[in-house]
């Protein structure tokens, strides 16, 4: 809304009803260095949810001078509230030397209430200065008070105790006060723009778990500081270079002192005394874009983030294999990574490729029953992409890619690993006429024997044929998914411990028949 000339309002809100539920079945099971069964676990869940957001901003602005100094005030509000059940049952073997020793059996229903409401506002000074430089000036203030309350209750005979050792309530109250300047110069040939912040942030945290009458107080100042300049070679292309220094708090999930036992296998605790990872991102980019169908085009890229006071995890293993989990703060990690990419235009088969290598390496460290395991992943991913376009009526996207995994472990050099995975993919689509399509695509993957024993080969083929009506605001189409009935959600995940190998079940092969349509609103 428009108050006059250089003076406006601006209000914008969203509201958002969620209700989900969600059924779950898996099973797990953990062998030792010898191939020999440890423990195994089925686990059946169905979760109801109900949540309910709601959030609000409000601008003001207006110019005070002519040459435009400005003053911008925005305030916003956001509120949420939801409410999940969970009916867990989980049935546990443990083995020794091969054989069943123990059998245990768990049947609970989990209710969690959870309550948020953050609310802030942010004061800015725009004062332009000579031609093609801004300095701003601003203050922020945000604040979130949360309340969650989570109660277990397991069943025996038929009816529901309170089990008073899981279940908590626990309150958190957070704000922070953010200051600071930016600045920003664009030269007048408008070859290079530079921009550059500096903030000071300040943190206080407040929780506090009722079942214990404990409160957990916290306070934290940082000094926040970034810097981008772009520099633009003209046909040479452009080079980027930039530093920034950020915060990452600890999630929701990480913070709250529940006991999250839905794996019976896999324990894990929250932690409200944790503290954020202080980061240093530095990056340099080089980009010279092809020119339509008549010249090469190159990207460099490279980066590297250190990570300050890094939130880790604290495992505890036993005897058959159970972990128990918490995140703990440690000391600093790094990682770098690069990537080099080559693409060209092919006129004469009316094709554009794109080849890029990616290279990526970590360092982790986690602590294994109170032994520190340092662990060091190298990955390196060559990919291959092709397109061929004929107008509007046939369109052809191929890719392939192999990565070479190397991982390396301090504490537990029997699981150092080295290992090749390859993906093929192709996605096609016909228009023979102007209401008809018919799209398909087909993606291959392939794991190293040496990771899951055998070759093994997930390939997903999916065609879909649609049709066009009310003059393109409708839409039938007839999906097959599936239609090799050889899909399977595979996940390989390299722990400080154990190599996990994850496999989800997918529906399988199935047809699909879909209308959406499109009112037509004025």
């Amino acid at each position: 809304m428009t108050l006059g000339e250089g003076h406006d309002v601006r209000f914008e809100g969203t509201l958002s009803k969620v209700v989900s539920s969600v059924g779950r079945t898996g099973q797990e099971s953990t062998t030792g260095p010898l191939g020999m069964l440890q423990n195994a676990t089925t686990i059946t869940s169905s979760n109801e949810t109900d949540h309910f957001s709601g959030n609000a901003r409000l601008t003001w602005r207006k110019r005070i001078l002519p040459n435009g100094r400005s003053l911008v005030v925005t305030s916003t509000v956001d509120v949420r509230n939801a409410n999940a059940v969970t009916k867990l049952n989980t049935e546990t073997q443990l083995y020794s030397l091969g054989d069943i020793q123990t059998r245990d059996e768990l049947h609970q229903e989990q209710e969690l209430q959870s309550n948020s409401f953050r609310h802030g506002n942010r004061l800015e000074f725009l004062q332009p200065l000579k031609t093609g430089r801004i300095l701003s000036a601003y203050v922020q203030h945000t604040a979130t008070d949360r309340k969650q309350d989570k109660a277990y209750f397991d069943i025996i005979g038929g009816h529901s105790v309170l089990n008073t050792s899981l279940s908590e309530e626990f309150g958190q109250y957070y704000e922070y006060w953010r200051s600071g300047t930016d600045f920003s110069h664009q030269s007048d040939d408008q070859s290079w723009w530079i921009w550059s912040t500096l903030e000071v942030q300040h943190s206080r945290r407040r929780g506090t778990i009722r079942e214990l009458s404990q409160t957990i107080r916290s306070r934290f100042t940082h000094m926040l500081a970034s810097v981008m300049t772009i520099r633009d070679l003209s046909n040479d292309g452009s080079v980027r270079v930039h530093y920034e220094t950020r915060t990452r708090e600890p999630s929701l999930r990480q913070l709250q002192p529940f006991t999250d036992n839905s794996n019976p296998l896999r324990i894990y605790i929250g932690n409200p005394a944790l503290t954020p990872e202080y980061l240093h991102d530095l990056g340099v980019r080089y980009h010279r874009p092809g020119n339509g169908y008549s010249g090469i085009s190159l990207l460099v890229d490279l980066g590297a983030v250190y990570t300050h006071n890094s939130i880790i995890h604290d495992r505890t293993v036993d005897a058959q294999l159970r972990q128990t989990l918490r995140a703990v703060n440690a000391r600093s990690a790094w990682s770098v990574d690069g990537r080099i990419s080559f693409g060209m235009p092919t006129q004469s088969l009316g094709i554009e490729w794109d080849l890029s290598n990616t290279v990526d390496v970590e360092t982790g460290t986690e602590f294994v029953n109170g032994e520190e395991n340092d662990s060091r992943v190298l990955r390196n991913r060559l990919r291959l992409d092709i397109d061929h376009y004929h107008g509007d009526v046939v369109g052809i996207t191929a890719s392939g890619s192999i990565t070479y995994n190397r991982i390396h472990y301090s504490l537990n050099e029997d699981l150092n690993q080295s290992y090749i995975n390859s993906t093929v993919g192709v996605e096609a689509y016909w228009h023979p006429a102007d209401l008809w399509s018919l799209e398909s695509s087909l993606l291959h993957r392939t794991f190293d024997r040496d990771l899951v024993g055998t070759n093994q080969d997930i390939v997903l083929l999916n065609l879909s044929l649609s049709r066009l009506f009310f003059a393109g605001r409708g839409n039938l189409q007839l999906e097959f998914n599936d239609a090799l009935n050889r899909n399977q959600d595979v996940t390989i995940t390299n722990a400080g411990t154990s190599i996990q190998e994850r496999r989800v079940v997918s529906l399988g092969r199935y047809v699909m028949l879909k209308f959406t349509f499109k009112p037509r609103l004025k």
